[in-house]
């Protein structure tokens, strides 16, 4: 999809226009036509009252625009980019609706001081272009088959309006890139297991290295046996597709030592091991076998987000660390009630053959933290069924062994509307997963706090390195959509983790 600004709107023809609108907006033209500025355009609202959902389409007699469609951001005081995003979604899937090709979007015209004008073109391009997201790869309905929008116009219907063009242009074109990242994320999740494989992966990050001057390293499985990462290779035993363990770099801040590492959980498939996975009533929606091969979402959001970055050309410096297999059942699997040993040297015992995501990122936090040496890790994971039940499909999990980057998670979270909540990391937590025969159990003897023993889990392969741990569990792949954010694979993780790698403060 393309995205472009242009300062007046009604200066392009276009068959749609999206025009929001706040309640107050609404009510001032409830006896009057609404005047589209610059043009003959009068529109009837009628009974249209701008609160937060509310929509109408109406056909001006003449004009540039065939077609306008009012959305409602509710009372101007509480107008914020959420507000925004899902106006501009509502309007795109309109415009989808009617199979419009080419689309504009007027932008808000508000006195409030609660979002900025960037702010509002930001969410405005991320409502249109996530909201916009197809995956079609497998339907077959002919050739000619409509694939939505492919361009969208940004501006003002004030004409007379000072602004940055340059500035908003900007804005617009960074949107793009996050936007597009988004969509490849979800693209590779809800792609077939059997295509996003380990392969798959080290294919797809070599291909976004050479184009943007990455830096690719990957450890292949013969590799992997020779430097001692067990506990990867314990999950893999019985996969027909070798393990990876791919790590991208970009260094887009030389003059700074800092640097921060993606850690992504990359279980292309996961059917629990042994220890099967079932679909059942008890089983939290999409969390099931059926929908596990959404169990790399960590790894595809990490990768895009890095891709992200290197093509803002942000002053960052950062690595992508994506241990990738898959959990499959076979002769060969590893078994619960095993004691396995781990790139750390810790030994573990198997409680559970399904709590093998945190035995793959054990592996590849303990590298990170022993040959990369980052200042800060975040780690981005579908981990647990606990988190699914303790925030559903709003929120992630997030447990840390640092509250001042843990703050900063947060606030990129509020920003993006990819909100995670933070869960304490106490000693008891430690305490349920010692094991009597090894250093380690990778289930929690007591049953319980499934989202905190497995952050605990983590939490002993990262030392002193300062480390924030995202249990992205129930956003990563949704079996109702919500707005902008599709069924199936939803990308999550991207915006926030670019989002934080741009405001990051160091300690």
């Amino acid at each position: 999809m393309n995205l472009y600004f242009d300062s007046h709107i009604l200066s392009k023809e276009s068959g749609f226009l999206i025009v929001p609108l706040t309640q107050e907006q609404a009510g001032a033209h409830k006896e009057k036509p609404f005047h589209l500025e610059g043009s003959s355009i009068q529109v009837e609202l009628h009974d249209f009252s701008g609160e937060a959902g509310a929509a109408t389409l109406v056909y001006p007699l003449e004009g540039p625009c065939t077609r306008v469609f009012a959305v409602g951001l509710g009372a101007e005081k509480d107008v914020d980019a959420e507000r925004v995003r899902r106006a501009f979604d509502a309007g795109v899937k309109k415009a989808r609706e009617l199979k419009q090709s080419t689309i504009s979007c007027a932008l808000p015209d508000l006195n409030s001081k609660a979002i900025s004008m960037e702010d509002s073109l930001k969410a405005a391009g991320e409502g249109v272009y996530l909201g916009n997201y197809l995956f079609t790869k497998y339907k077959r309905a002919g050739k000619d088959r409509y694939v939505g929008v492919g361009q969208a116009y940004f501006g003002f219907l004030d004409a007379n309006r000072k602004l940055s063009v340059h500035a908003l242009e900007t804005v617009l074109h960074e949107t793009g890139i996050v936007c597009e990242n988004v969509c490849r994320a979800r693209d590779w999740v809800n792609e077939n297991a059997d295509v996003a494989n380990s392969l798959f992966f080290e294919k797809q990050a070599r291909g976004l290295a050479q184009k943007n001057k990455l830096r690719c390293t990957v450890f292949n499985e013969k590799q992997l046996k020779r430097m001692g990462f067990h506990m990867i290779l314990a999950v893999a035993k019985a996969a027909q597709v070798p393990p990876r363990l791919i790590i991208l770099e970009y260094k887009g801040n030389p003059k700074s030592s800092k640097r921060m590492a993606f850690v992504g959980k990359g279980i292309t498939f996961d059917s629990g091991g042994l220890n099967l996975k079932v679909a059942s009533p008890a089983t939290p929606p999409g969390f099931g076998i059926e929908a596990m091969k959404s169990d790399m979402a960590g790894a595809a959001s990490c990768v895009c987000a890095l891709n992200a970055l290197a093509e803002l050309k942000a002053k960052v410096n950062a690595v992508a660390v994506i241990p990738v297999c898959e959990n499959i059942i076979d002769a060969k699997s590893y078994k619960p009630g095993d004691v396995i040993d781990s790139f750390a040297r810790k030994t573990v015992e198997i409680g559970n053959t399904d709590a093998e995501g945190r035995l793959v990122l054990g592996d590849a936090l303990a590298y990170t933290v022993a040959h990369l040496k980052p200042s800060l890790i975040v780690d981005l994971a579908t981990l647990t069924g606990s988190c699914v039940n303790t925030f559903g499909p709003w929120v992630s999990g997030l447990a840390s062994n640092d509250s001042f980057y843990a703050r900063q998670v947060f606030e990129s979270g509020q920003r993006t509307f990819e909100r995670v909540w933070e869960l304490p990391l106490y000693q008891e937590y430690a305490d349920d997963i010692k094991s009597d025969y090894a250093d380690l159990k990778n289930m929690g003897n007591s049953k319980m706090a499934g989202m905190l023993t497995a952050s605990a889990f983590l939490g002993a392969f990262v030392g002193d390195t300062s480390w924030v741990h995202v249990d992205i569990a129930g956003p990563a792949f949704l079996q109702t959509p919500q707005a902008y954010i599709p069924k199936g694979g939803t990308g999550v993780g991207v915006r926030l983790l670019v989002d934080f790698a741009v405001h990051a403060a160091w300690k």
